[in-house]
């Protein structure tokens, strides 16, 4: 029996940490907790730049749908503007020469009164454009009037 309580005693005295080994875990807690704390800010931060960089992003997508729209309307307007020119073309010289004769009028007209419309300017750039084709053509309009 006195075996055992030797062995009882010298077992719990064995199993039983020193002040030394609670200092040494202690450091190594503070260490640990130092660690977290660490770790805690910088996945803080991480959490900030990402939710901003969500905001710029849905700003950025909301630039460029609406720069896409913008795009896809000037399309439009030119795809419109080619058809419109293509026909203006595929008329006979004596058409586009009235055509012609007639928005000048207008256009003078316009500008007598002093206001002339912003339709009536983009007409007389369009002529401008086709100045050079109408102007062929209208030579020889004119030369086979006076044959």
């Amino acid at each position: 029996m006195r075996k055992w309580i030797v062995f009882l005693t010298g077992l719990l005295l064995f199993a039983c940490a020193s002040s030394k080994d609670m200092r040494n875990l202690g450091r190594d807690l503070n260490i640990l907790q130092s660690r977290i704390i660490v770790i805690q800010k910088e996945n803080n931060l991480t959490k900030r730049e990402v939710n901003d960089m969500r905001a710029k992003n849905l700003d950025l997508r909301s630039d460029f749908a609406l720069q896409l729209d913008n795009l896809e309307s000037e399309i439009r307007i030119i795809s419109t503007s080619i058809e419109e020119y293509k026909e203006f073309l595929s008329r006979n010289p004596e058409e586009i020469y009235q055509f012609k004769e007639e928005m000048k009028g207008r256009l003078r007209f316009e500008e007598s009164r002093g206001t002339p419309g912003k339709g009536f300017v983009d007409i007389e750039d369009r002529l401008k454009a086709l100045g050079g084709k109408t102007d062929r053509q209208i030579i020889r309009v004119d030369s086979r009037a006076n044959q």
